[in-house]
């Protein structure tokens, strides 16, 4: 073909190709988190004819420097702006196809600043409807176009696009290439391993093919997606911020919508080579992770100003509709079944399914989606150098330095101390254990940081500072911060686009919070070394070193404290032992409308020992107050009303206390005092046993009220100390009680410690006994007045704090029959009412003969313990239960309760030390007539059985309840067992039914029963059903 015939011909090529590689270039929209100048191209046709000149070779040789046979090619076009250049051309395919190989075109905007866009390939076709006309000058309809071969693509900012053999088609609307592509813009990199895929948007007229394409719809990566972006300050006054972003399947950008999106897989656990990875390296050497399934970044036009005026910026040349020139970033989002971040300097892990943040507005926000079997939501888990944080919904807020203006931690939620969840061990010997807090609310925790430094709790807020024995409880509770320098930024500073400052050294810390003052509202409850009450308005309490007052008038930096969440505790209840210097301290309970006092922390007395107590000052209680006051002399103790009550130089002895009221009342031992101002003074120590020792109490009636067939020693030891005072004896550190009388039973407790308080006054004597054996301090009781009273002292409540294990052996002569086992928190037995209360977690665990033989097993199975067991022996009744929430019941009626997340199991087991451990044990392999029962309220009643003196059991469970057993398997409202009579009832209450799978034998199908009461005797395997409502067989 000679150059003559070429002479008007390129235009259709120069046209076709450009409308290849042009639209191709447009894939630097996969960078659309930046500041992108977007303008389209008019497509039509040139209005001059095409130059075939070596005039323009130095443009050429400018542009492509690295392809020298551009610039030897033989055969080079020009038409206004727009560069072809080729070496060989061939017709093809009836004329219906054109090739030219190698190509090299060049498209420029006219602009001497702006870099040309240039497009390079080893080949390109193109095919049209109708045969090519190489001297015609309309276009036709083109159909399908194609690069071969390598094809790079360069253009402004530093584009450059990479890879192979790139398609068009009209039929699909779309270029595309399956191939891996490199795109590089500015200072950002991407990669799609997969190829890309753009589909193009058109004018309406279907005859024009690939002429009538009029813009991008939208561009999609495919496979694994890599993109490197830095980012710089738009103030240019902090390092720019570098940002690694790595999905698993892929992004999609759409250009109507100005929504860019990065894919992962959706696994169940976090999985970086699965998921979307979003790494965030510092200049200090640490790194920001970010992990999730979807990545959603959305655009906008960006907003510019001139003259006062906003307005968007658009391409004004544009001969379709206007479209802005230049986008920014709106929001961010991250998404999926678990969203994880980390931040490797502030050692914190956050979990959730949700986070967005909105640029404009420098807000955060972060929630979770899913929700457990009860439709409540899981929380967020933030955990940060062994401190964790678990709340439905987080909302930060930053000011326009990037600074923390807030935080909301919205909906119930805690803060709690784990050690064991402490990142990193430089963390965890780091951390001050003096400090170390909890903190409990039911509607929200908010942090702001102006006027001054304040975290607002709200909703039966709870606070304790465990090693101090600090505890605070109300509806709402402020807690003023002490200054930091510098400024606090958020705990999870926002991945600002627009400010990227690294501003992690002045973060916020969950783990080290240092409150100054503290201020409870409405239905306050403290409890504290020293001191404990209820306040019914406002209390504020100002906590203080001494060290740097010697008065403690001016408070000054506080100590670090750790918040938590409690039960109120007895106001008498011993929390520690007492050190040496720490005799004469005395011991408050109050009630008043306000109250406002100083708590100290001794720098040097914490240094010397750091479970010192901490000491109180300027104590002003108002308003309708009671008082009962233990002082360490008994004769010194009180109970007072009044309007005010003061305490300026604490409750130590020595020191005073001022009550005032119209009039004032002090009730003692041995006075009554009433007037308007009553001055209370201590002068004698207080009556104690410092170090270990033993007391030992006869009595004749167990710890169940009931009586003893022979009076039996109880001894109680203890390791730190005792205090007794006319009724009452407090122990501390390692108690241990024995009731035993060698013969009919053997009852052993232990905790941390214990309060007993006795019916009538009684009296300590030294034992006399001498021995090894014998403790250095060891008492005897007996009553107290002149000797002439025989009766034993008796118990009226023990209230046993900390962990309580509880062992009994019932014998008969000697020998064990039957054992029970027990183990919780904090009980209280009132022995004169039955009444007993204990807090979870815990558990109890009985196993006594069955005295009824109801029980039958299989023959030839050895039984071992912590395995069901199969024999033809008798059997004894195993039964176990463990919970969560509290134990409560009645001696006298021989009931008890347990409450919240209870699971138990019953059953029969061969000897005593043999156990049915529902861990290892699957509900099929169950022995016959052994069962294991959930739900949230349980009841345990010993019951008399007729014509006999030995008593059994019934069980009965509600809310959410669940039998399991070999072959049996049930839920009801209601689930009763009474093991007299082998029968278990499942009912349902009002409107809801009961549901039982069952089988008659271990080789039957299942049926399963629907009904409003449904009775099954778990001994003949036999169910009986009233009002059934439904019934399958599978």
């Amino acid at each position: 073909m000679s150059n003559r015939e070429l002479s008007r011909g390129p235009r259709t090529l120069l046209t076709g190709l450009f409308l290849l590689g042009v639209y191709v270039a447009y894939a630097r929209f996969t960078s659309p988190w930046l500041n992108i100048e977007r303008t389209r191209q008019s497509m039509s046709a040139p209005s001059a004819p095409v130059v075939r000149t070596a005039d323009f070779a130095p443009v050429l040789t400018r542009w492509f420097p690295q392809d020298h046979w551009v610039s030897d090619a033989g055969k080079k076009f020009r038409d206004g702006g727009r560069y072809l250049v080729f070496n060989e051309v061939a017709l093809f395919n009836n004329k219906h196809s054109v090739r030219v190989k190698p190509v090299a075109m060049l498209w420029s905007s006219g602009e001497d600043d702006e870099q040309p866009i240039r497009v390079t390939a080893a080949s390109a076709q193109l095919d049209r409807s109708t045969p090519f006309d190489l001297e015609e000058t309309e276009f036709g309809r083109i159909t399908t176009g194609f690069l071969s071969g390598d094809v790079r693509i360069e253009g402004p900012d530093g584009l450059q696009i990479k890879g192979r053999n790139f398609h068009i088609s009209d039929k699909s609307m779309k270029i595309w290439s399956g191939s891996p592509v490199d795109l590089v813009w500015q200072t950002h990199t991407a990669r799609a391993e997969g190829g890309v895929e753009i589909k193009l948007l058109t004018s309406g007229n279907e005859d024009q093919g690939l002429m009538a394409i009029s813009d991008i719809q939208s561009v999609h990566m495919n496979g694994r997606v890599t993109c490197n972006v830095l980012i710089p300050d738009r103030n240019r006054k902090r390092e720019a911020t570098h940002l690694t972003i790595n999905a698993a399947r892929g992004f999609h950008f759409d250009v109507q919508t100005l929504t860019s999106t990065f894919f992962g897989y959706e696994d169940e656990k976090p999985r970086p080579d699965r998921q979307i990875l979003i790494e965030r390296p510092l200049t200090n050497g640490f790194v920001d992770k970010l992990l999730c399934t979807q990545l959603t970044l959305q655009l906008r036009p960006r907003i510019s100003s001139d003259a006062g005026n906003s307005h968007v910026a658009l391409n004004a040349e544009s001969d379709g509709p206007q479209r802005p020139k230049q986008v920014e970033l709106h929001s961010i989002r991250a998404e999926g079944s678990r969203v994880v971040v980390y931040m490797e300097e502030q050692q914190l892990t956050g979990t959730m399914t949700d986070i967005r943040y909105i640029v404009d507005q420098r807000m955060l926000e972060c929630w979770s989606n899913k929700q457990d079997a009860n439709g409540n939501p899981f929380p967020i888990r933030l955990i940060q150098k062994g401190t964790e944080v678990l709340v439905p919904h987080i909302v930060a807020r930053a000011l326009e330095d990037n600074s923390l203006d807030s935080i909301d931690l919205r909906g119930p939620g805690l803060i709690r101390h784990q050690p064991d969840k402490s990142d990193s061990a430089t963390a965890k010997s780091d951390r001050d254990p003096q400090g170390t807090i909890e903190a409990q609310w039911r509607e929200s925790l908010i942090f702001r940081q102006s006027p001054e430094p304040r975290i607002t709790l709200t909703g039966n807020a709870q606070v304790i500072q465990p090693v101090k024995e600090f505890r605070l409880a109300g509806q709402t509770i402020e807690m003023l911060l002490a200054s930091r320098n510098p400024v606090p930024d958020p705990n999870i500073p926002p991945p600002s686009i627009d400010s990227a400052a690294d501003t992690t050294h002045n973060a916020f810390d969950f783990s080290d919070l240092q409150p100054k003052e503290l201020i409870a509202r409405d239905r306050v409850r403290i409890a504290a070394p020293q001191l404990s009450g209820d306040v019914r308005n406002q209390l504020t309490v100002k906590l203080s070193d001494a060290a740097s007052s010697e008065n403690a008038r001016t408070p000054t930096a506080a100590g670090t404290m750790q918040t938590a969440s409690f039960e109120a505790s007895n106001p008498g209840q011993l929390i520690g032992n007492r050190p040496e210097s720490d005799k004469a301290r005395g011991f408050m309970h109050f009630v008043s409308d306000t109250m406002q006092a100083t708590l100290l922390s001794p720098e040097s007395t914490q240094a010397k020992r750091p479970s010192a107590p901490t000491d109180w000052t300027d104590i002003w209680i108002n308003g309708n107050v009671e008082v009962d006051y233990t002082a360490p002399d008994p004769d010194q103790s009180f109970h007072a009303e009044g309007n005010v009550l003061t305490a300026e130089n604490g409750l130590s002895a020595g020191r005073g206390m001022s009550l005032f009221g119209s009039p004032a009342t002090v009730v003692s031992a041995n006075r009554l005092i009433e007037g308007q101002r009553i001055d209370v003074d201590e002068s004698d120590e207080k009556v104690s046993v410092d170090g270990s020792g033993r007391i030992r109490l006869v009595l004749d009636r167990g710890f169940d009220g009931m009586p003893l067939e022979r009076p039996s020693p109880l001894d109680i030891y203890w390791a730190d100390g005792m205090i007794f005072s006319g009724r009452t004896a407090s122990f501390v550190g390692d108690i241990r009680c024995v009731l035993s009388d060698g013969q009919s039973h053997d009852i052993h407790l232990t905790c941390a410690g214990m309060q007993v308080d006795f019916t009538r006054d009684v009296r300590l004597s030294r034992s006399g006994r001498t021995g090894k054996d014998v403790a250095k301090n060891e008492f005897d009781v007996a009553p107290a007045g002149d000797g002439d009273s025989k009766a034993a002292p008796d118990i009226s409540e023990v209230r046993c704090v900390g962990r309580v294990h509880v062992t009994l052996k019932q014998m008969e002569a000697g020998v064990v029959t039957a054992t029970h086992e027990a183990d919780f928190s904090d009980l209280t037995v009132n022995r004169e009412s039955g009444d007993f209360v204990a807090s979870g977690p815990g558990w109890i665990e009985s196993t006594q003969p069955d005295r009824g033989n109801r029980l039958k097993v299989s023959p030839g199975v050895i039984a071992r313990a912590n395995q069901a067991v199969q024999t033809s022996e008798n059997p004894f009744v195993y039964a176990k239960a463990s919970f969560i929430g509290s134990l409560s019941g009645n001696l006298n009626k021989e009931l008890v309760q347990l409450s919240q997340h209870v699971e138990g199991v019953f059953g029969p087991v061969r000897r005593l030390g043999d156990t049915i451990d529902i861990d290892i044990v699957n509900s099929s392999d169950l022995p016959p007539q052994a069962g294991v029962l959930r739900c949230e309220k349980l009841w345990v009643i010993s019951l008399p059985q007729a014509n006999s003196e030995q008593r059994t059991f019934s069980l009965a469970a509600e809310d959410n309840a669940r039998i399991e057993s070999r072959n049996l398997d049930g839920h009801a409202d209601k689930i009763t067992y009474d093991h007299s009579k082998q029968q278990l009832i499942l009912r349902g209450e009002g409107d809801h039914k009961a549901t039982v799978s069952h089988r008659a034998s271990d080789n039957s199908n299942v049926r399963t029963f629907i009904g409003q009461k449904l009775e099954y005797n778990p001994q003949q395997n036999t169910l009986k059903a009233n009002h059934i409502t439904g019934l399958r067989t599978e």
